[in-house]
Order: C-alpha cells, then structure tokens, then sequence
C-alpha cells in the first residue's frame, strides 16, 4: 500500500498537479491517496487525512462530493468525530442519512459525541423525519431521549398513518415519547395492546397504558390525521373503518396473530369494566362481531358485584 505521503518530493511548492508529475504516475499517486484516505476514515487517522489534503488538494481543487460522502460515512460508522468534523468542513455535505449510521455505533459515549458534530454542522432532524420508526432507536431509550431534545418529532405522521408511539415496543420508550408531547390520541394505544401484543405482554401493556398515560379503556378508535395517504393507509383504512372500542377490536381479531386467544383479551377486558354496550361506527356492539358461542356468551352475560360474570 502506498504511504499517506505519496505525491510528495515538491518541498514547499504546494499541492502536486498533473502539471508537475507525469499524467500516468499523477494518476496512480492520486489513486493511492484516496486509498490510503479511506483507510484513515475507517482507522482514525485524522494526521494522515489532513497531509494527504494538503498535497492533493486545494480551494481550487476539491475531492468529489461522492468520495467525500463515502469518507464522512466511514468516519460516522467508526465513530470518529474529528474526522467527521474535518471533512464537513473540508466541504462533505450533511446528509440525514448519517442519523441512522451514527444510531449504529455502539460505544453510546462515542456515539454521543459524533451526534454532537453532526448537529454542531447543521444536522436538522426534520430532514428525517422517520428516524422515529427505526427500531434501533426506539429501543434504546438514551439515544430516543436525546434525539428528542435535539428536535425529533414525536407526532410525525407516515403515508401510511402511523406515528411514532404506534411503533413503540416497551412501556419506557412509550412513557419518553409521552414526555416530549406525543399525541396518544392518535396513536389507539388500547387497540394497539389488543392486535399486536404477544400474550405474555398484553396484560403488562394494557395495565402501562391505563395506568400511567390517562387514557380510557372504552376510548374510541381515532384514524390519524394523514396529508399524503398511501394505498397501505387506505387499505388499513377500511379495515378499521368500524372503529369502535379495544373491545371491539379483540373480538373481531383485526391484526390479531392466529396464535393469540381473543378470547382471554375479551375476558381481560370485562374484568377491568369495559362498557360492552358501546356500538361502534357501523352501530354494533362487540357481542355483534363474535364467530362462536363461547364469545357470545362471555359478552352477554352480566356481572355479580363480586365480580363473577354469569350467564
């Protein structure tokens, strides 16, 4: 491998050009530089960034912004923020697509301090306003904190309609986006413990939401105020168009994995006093959606004050 210090031999007179080197040998002086850079970004060697700058290139004669893109992602992958800082101000542009190449490192110091030069160099979260659904970074509740302090928002909106809150697996990211403002409104997150959590998560979710965000458990379905709507959107559109309550929703099973029982979800659902009485968009009741027997009678029996539910 050439050295960093190839295209050297001019002493003081400045960058090496095609006009003092032979074209053929320019040309592989140049290739080996911009080799050896590349390895400098991914190694940490800023000292051989900046004397390979210094030779080949000038104001005059800057390194594509291609390659500079190439050598500030490198940098951000191996979390050297000197040379990330180097290169945006040797002209690399900032790109939004770093967030989620600095969300990669996993050394959280390091990876801290490189988020601090891409914002210090103009990083603008709204550029990027999907980082939010990314599960790496809503499971990992320091990064989700501080990438809301530094402007994420937590009520973005996809074409799709889902918010960020829609995407939360755990009752600590969903408590966080609560605190920096998300709107729980939008986000059914009664329905969402219904349809989409596993068994053994259900009843912790369930007690999380009811308990600590204020919210109703006979709350109503709300459709998320969507601008650019896609045909994904549409389609979960009319597939919940009835709206209506969770109850609702556990008994005509919308999303519900085959392997999960609607049936303890209706039951869990009665026990904390649903109001099964309540009719849906259509005007039905859940008791009208049930598929078997044992659903009908388990919504249309009534309740000693003990609790027991009788039929």
């Amino acid at each position: 491998m050439a050295s960093e210090n190839s295209g050297c031999g001019h002493g003081d007179r400045g960058p090496a050009t095609p006009a003092t080197i032979k074209s053929s040998e320019w040309t592989n002086r140049m290739h080996d530089a911009l080799n050896n850079i590349s390895h400098a970004c991914k190694n940490g060697n800023l000292e051989v960034i900046k004397n390979i700058f210094g030779k080949f290139f000038s104001t005059d004669r800057r390194p594509r912004s291609r390659q500079l893109k190439g050598w500030l992602r490198m940098a951000v992958k191996y979390g050297h923020a000197d040379i990330a800082l180097f290169l945006l101000n040797s002209g690399a542009r900032m790109d939004p697509e770093l967030v989620d190449v600095a969300a990669r490192i996993t050394n959280k110091q390091v990876m801290f301090v490189v988020f601090e030069v891409l914002f210090a160099k103009g990083l603008d979260l709204l550029s990027c306003p999907r980082i939010l659904y990314d599960h790496r970074i809503i499971t990992n509740i320091p990064l989700l904190e501080y990438l809301l302090t530094k402007g994420a928002d937590p009520n973005n909106v996809t074409s799709s309609g889902t918010t960020p809150l829609n995407k939360c697996s755990s009752c600590a990211a969903t408590e966080v986006f609560m605190y920096y403002g998300a709107n729980a409104n939008h986000a059914n997150l009664l329905h969402k413990q219904v349809w989409e959590r596993a068994d053994e998560d259900f009843i912790k979710g369930m007690e999380f939401v009811l308990e600590n965000m204020g919210i109703d458990i006979n709350a109503r379905f709300v459709h998320c105020p969507c601008p650019h709507p896609c045909s994904n959107y549409l389609h979960k559109r009319a597939s919940t168009d009835q709206g209506g309550t969770a109850l609702h929703f556990a008994v005509r099973g919308y999303c519900l994995n085959s392997k999960i029982c609607s049936l303890s979800r209706v039951k869990w659902l009665l026990d904390h006093d649903v109001d099964r009485d309540i009719r849906d968009d259509e005007g039905l009741k859940a008791v009208d959606y049930a598929t078997n027997q044992e659903m009908s009678d388990l919504l249309a029996g009534s309740k000693f004050p003990g609790g027991e539910t009788v039929v």
